[in-house]
């Protein structure tokens, strides 16, 4: 029977209303945010995500080119918009240990939030 390793997973999000933008909607400004990811270590530090190829995020619909995908560790992907959302996370392990879906919230109420699990 093979081993099955758990690791965790920390993606970070962070937000700032953009300064100078035109809101798009009263109430609704534009911003800037950002997700990145990693690993932690056994005493829960942060350590690259090197077990993964890639990383997909699948965005709202509404975004040109929904379906990025992000290479290198730490997988950061930076846009902009004014709207929170649901987005799926699809990371993909190196050497065929197969792909791993998080469910992640993209919202506005804290300008840096962090988001754990274990796959």
């Amino acid at each position: 029977m093979p081993v099955q390793v758990k690791r965790k997973v920390r993606l970070t999000t962070t937000q700032s209303v953009l300064d100078g933008a035109k809101p798009v909607a009263e109430g609704f400004p534009m911003r800037e945010w950002a997700i990145v990811i990693h690993l932690l270590d056994e005493k829960g530090n942060e350590v690259p995500a090197n077990c993964f190829d890639k990383v997909t995020y699948k965005l709202h619909p509404t975004f040109q080119n929904p379906n990025r995908v992000i290479k290198r560790p730490p997988f950061k992907l930076s846009e902009q918009g004014w709207g929170e959302f649901d987005m799926e996370i699809v990371l993909h392990s190196a050497d065929k240990g197969g792909d791993h879906t998080i469910k992640h919230d993209l919202h506005f109420q804290q300008p840096k939030y962090d988001i754990t699990t274990t796959i």
